[in-house]
């Protein structure tokens, strides 16, 4: 995967939440506060998690020598993000209705 393909289906599948090479793209959900992060230092690509205290969670850091690998395990999680999210929201839903 390409930094094109990887930016045309974050934007494709409205994937939120992440920080691209240090620049972030916030929109609160409300539900989910953590942040999928990608960077590149010391010569090799980074994917982890950004918690909600703004540091990087624990054992969340994974290593790539390949920019495509790192890129494809970064689209990876921000599409269990936002499964997560939407889970989530249609819980709340249903919990909801079941109290009207």
């Amino acid at each position: 995967m390409t930094k094109d393909e990887a930016l045309e289906i974050i934007k494709e599948e409205n994937l939120v939440n992440y920080s691209w090479f240090g620049n972030e793209v916030k929109k609160n959900w409300g539900i989910l506060k953590d942040m999928t992060a990608i960077d590149y230092t010391n010569d090799r690509w980074v994917t982890y998690i950004i918690g909600e205290r703004d540091c990087i969670m624990d054992n969340t850091q994974l290593y790539f020598e390949f920019e495509g690998e790192a890129l494809d395990d970064f689209i990876r999680r921000l599409r269990l993000g936002k499964e997560i999210m939407e889970s989530e929201i249609r819980r709340k839903e249903e919990v909801a209705e079941k109290n009207r």
